[in-house]
């Protein structure tokens, strides 16, 4: 999909079920929402708090930690532009 990175971003059907299966909320809060991985072991998180809106964020699956989340676009289209630019890439996408 995008040329310098792989990401499975879930579809909307499937995204209560996977950030149940993930554990978000109780790690995370209600304010994170994940929307995808890197194939790994990266998570790509939707922020919903009130001074971060729109958001995206990632965070290691192994430690969901929101203390340790990474910043990583101010919004979904500034997201896919990044990655399909290569400013955002599998190497530099890991907390």
């Amino acid at each position: 999909m995008f040329p310098h990175a792989y990401v499975d971003l879930w579809s909307i059907a499937s995204i209560i079920q996977l950030n149940g299966s993930y554990q978000i909320r109780r790690y995370l809060g209600d304010s994170l929402m994940g929307i995808g991985t890197d194939g790994g072991s990266t998570l790509i998180a939707l922020d919903l708090r009130l001074l971060r809106p729109g958001q995206i964020v990632s965070f290691d699956l192994a430690d969901l930690d929101i203390s340790q989340g990474k910043p990583i676009a101010e919004s979904i289209a500034e997201l896919f532009r990044k990655f399909d630019s290569g400013l955002l890439t599998s190497d530099n996408l890991y907390p």
